[in-house]
């Protein structure tokens, strides 16, 4: 769409996407499917209708406006037919309790940016992060709001899994200060059977970004009980990091369920996980801290 990135949506205030208060936006689009999904809502690169069960009055009124007769309540259960579905919006219209939500729209790039420097005047210290999805699987309209940013002095954040060509890496570099770049797992057959898609293009383009010195960079890990935070995992990781350039800073993301109440809103498919507790958190910490000090438990 040129000068129009689709989001998801627009997170103002956000203080864990980057340094400072910082206004986020979440791309819609990504080439993994990591079975813990925190953004379910961002996979796809098409319009979706959300429902919200804790907001819904159980009103009927999206029943009756719906022209396509795509919405039902069987069993108490509210229930979209996405055969049917022609996502038009018409019943997220007329929801007034605010349960049905569009995930999905067109954001112009310079309106809001404009936006996004009135933020940095309010909040002070902070910038812009493009998260997602994948925001990389949208370059050239990543590319233009970065070069943008830059122009009007604002700090530039990209949060990304990866999996991309490094061309993708070249296009931005110069115009972004700071990468968020997630490491899933570094053991190939765990990263493949837990997000589908193996790990090699994804080391290798932090291994060569790591190497520039043109941008800051933020490793982050979520990690999952059983999945991959064993010792052999994170000895794995340690390995892998000594074979990088600089690194700031190690965020260790606790793994949470939240995401799940956003899967059931999309009627996709979520499976449950655990999450490593305090006492293994703070060991894994200390393990990493042998190739890096600088480590964050979030």
């Amino acid at each position: 769409m040129g000068n129009k990135l689709f989001i998801s949506q627009i997170q103002r205030y956000s203080m864990h996407d980057g340094p400072g208060i910082r206004t986020t936006y979440f791309l819609k689009g990504c080439n993994l499917r990591c079975q813990w999904c925190h953004n379910p809502e961002t996979q796809h690169r098409y319009r979706e209708i959300q429902y919200m069960e804790k907001r819904c009055r159980g009103c009927g009124v999206c029943l009756n406006v719906c022209p396509e007769k795509a919405i039902s309540i069987k069993n108490n259960r509210w229930q979209l037919d996405l055969e049917k579905c022609a996502v038009c919006g018409v019943c997220v219209e007329n929801c007034y309790a605010d349960a049905l939500q569009m995930s999905g729209r067109y954001v112009d790039i310079r309106d809001t940016l404009d936006d996004a420097c009135y933020d940095d005047l309010i909040f002070g210290w902070g910038g812009i992060t493009l998260s997602g999805g994948e925001p990389m699987l949208q370059i050239e309209e990543v590319s233009e709001m970065l070069k943008m940013a830059k122009e009007k002095g604002i700090h530039t954040a990209v949060d990304t899994a990866g999996c991309v060509s490094w061309s993708n890496f070249e296009k931005i570099i110069p115009y972004t200060d700071l990468f968020l770049f997630d490491v899933k797992a570094v053991r190939n057959h765990i990263h493949k059977e837990y997000t589908g898609v193996a790990n090699r293009l994804i080391l290798e383009n932090l291994k060569r970004l790591s190497r520039t010195g043109k941008t800051e960079i933020w490793i982050r890990m979520p990690l999952i009980h059983q999945v991959n935070d064993s010792d052999e995992d994170i000895s794995a990781f340690t390995a892998y990091y000594r074979e990088l350039g600089k690194i700031e800073r190690i965020d260790l993301l606790t793994y949470h369920s939240y995401g799940l109440y956003k899967a059931q809103s999309l009627q996709m498919k979520a499976k449950v996980f655990q999450e490593p507790d305090a006492g293994r958190m703070q060991k894994i910490k200390e393990m990493i801290q042998s190739v890096n000090k600088n480590v964050v438990i979030s």
